[in-house]
């Protein structure tokens, strides 16, 4: 029963430690990426996900990222004020805002898509398969993510 206990505590420690190298690498790989445009990489990725769905309220931009409204209503504020999306409260229920890419919005993705190509040529050389395993173990993580989040921790 000990060692069964050890290796639950290496798991949990391995898993810290995962979580905090991917973090780390992702901010290293998008960050140059995303910076020239003066946007963050949490910024990036709401203005991805308004470029996918072209018009979303704030209410559904949090569901999807499944953070609270008032911090993606924040971070779409200031997307506002530097020109990248607008924000339109809605006539007939001003609590529901609407937000949709500028034309400065859509040029920012434009150009860290075109960055991001710089990756490409490494990309290209690793195997289809490592690719695959790579995707298996996101998606495994994510499993795990969604079981330990039905705990209730206090």
């Amino acid at each position: 029963m000990r060692r069964i206990i050890v290796l639950e505590e290496e798991f949990k420690d391995e898993i810290w430690d995962i979580l905090h190298v991917v973090k780390v690498g992702a901010e290293k790989v998008l960050h140059p990426i995303v910076q020239p445009e003066g946007l963050t990489v949490i910024q990036t990725y709401v203005l991805f996900a308004v470029q996918k769905y072209e018009i979303i309220t704030v209410g559904n931009l949090s569901k999807i990222f499944e953070i609270n409204q008032g911090n993606v209503s924040t971070t779409c504020k200031k997307l506002e004020r530097l020109g990248f999306i607008y924000r339109v409260r809605q006539s007939e229920d001003e609590r529901i805002v609407s937000l949709s890419l500028t034309e400065h919005g859509r040029q920012a993705l434009k150009n860290i898509r075109e960055r991001a190509k710089k990756y490409d040529p490494i990309l290209r050389t690793i195997p289809k398969e490592k690719f695959q395993v790579i995707l298996n173990g996101f998606s495994e993580l994510n499993e795990l993510f969604k079981l330990l989040g039905t705990v209730e921790v206090k």
